[in-house]
């Protein structure tokens, strides 16, 4: 669980691990406090996929009250992290994301 303020807007640096190279599209984010994601937002590969490990590591657009992806203070959510790659793009929850 990662703990944010949500009077802050940041970048949160995501490790994705994925069975070929996706940085030929974006990575894109959304956070939600239930099973529905709500809306993505395109984020970025901020480092190369690794052949040898599968991963790769991707920002978030800003999260936070004023963010991109827009949080409220005292409340749990799920960042959901997505990627494309060879021609499937899967969803899944990257971190629990506890605001205060």
């Amino acid at each position: 669980m990662l703990t944010i303020e949500s009077a802050t807007s940041e970048k949160l640096g995501v490790v994705i691990r994925t069975k070929g190279d996706p940085s030929g599209t974006p990575p894109s984010f959304a956070v939600g406090t239930g099973t529905d994601p709500g809306t993505f937002a395109n984020g970025t590969w901020s480092g190369s996929w690794d052949s040898t490990t599968g991963e790769i590591e991707a920002l978030t657009p800003t999260i936070g009250a004023a963010g991109t992806l827009v949080v409220a203070g005292a409340t749990d959510y799920r960042l959901y992290a997505r990627w494309t790659v060879s021609g499937e793009t899967p969803v899944k929850v990257a971190a629990i994301l506890r605001v205060v």
